[in-house]
């Protein structure tokens, strides 16, 4: 203990020890466990939740969803021959519109100058399941527009009532 290190090493060490000590001494005193009523997480199972068994996303149906979203795109998004798009929006993108009011082009579709070529392709999908597929989409801006490329999260989801599809979002 005569040394002057030693001496500053062990205060040093005797503060540091007082300091901790109370705080790990309140922290575990004054923690909650919560309680079993309020977990979630992960590990929560929703019946409600369970999403549909994938399924691969064939050549057929990559057509298909290419033709659709070339529509689309043309129609909705380009502004040109808006009414035509009705039939293949989906319920969900056309709730609270009449075919009248779509056909105004005042419609939940973000418009862009979108070129002819390369309508419909993809960048990302994100799942196929039976009768939906979610897609990162790729659309081109005209020549000279100014504008960039852009990226769409699209669901495509195939009609109940007949064998082509629809999009939605």
């Amino acid at each position: 203990m005569e040394s002057p290190r030693r001496r500053r090493r062990l205060t040093f060490a005797a503060v540091a020890v007082g300091v901790a000590l109370p705080l790990i001494i309140l922290g575990v005193h004054f923690s909650n466990p919560g309680s079993q009523e309020a977990a979630n997480g992960p590990t929560v199972n929703e019946p409600l939740l369970n999403e549909p068994k994938q399924v691969p996303f064939t050549a057929e149906k990559k057509r298909a969803v290419r033709t659709v979203l070339a529509q689309f795109i043309s129609t909705a998004v380009a502004r040109k021959d808006v009414g035509s798009s009705w039939d293949i929006s989906g319920p969900s993108l056309r709730s609270g519109f009449t075919r009248d009011e779509w056909k105004t082009g005042d419609i939940p579709v973000t418009p862009y100058p979108a070129s002819r070529h390369g309508q419909g392709a993809w960048d990302v999908v994100h799942y196929s399941y039976p009768r939906k597929v979610g897609l990162e989409v790729l659309v081109f801006p005209k020549p000279r527009s100014g504008y960039s490329v852009a990226t769409a999260e699209v669901d495509v989801v195939r009609a109940a009532t007949t064998a082509g599809a629809s999009t939605t979002g």
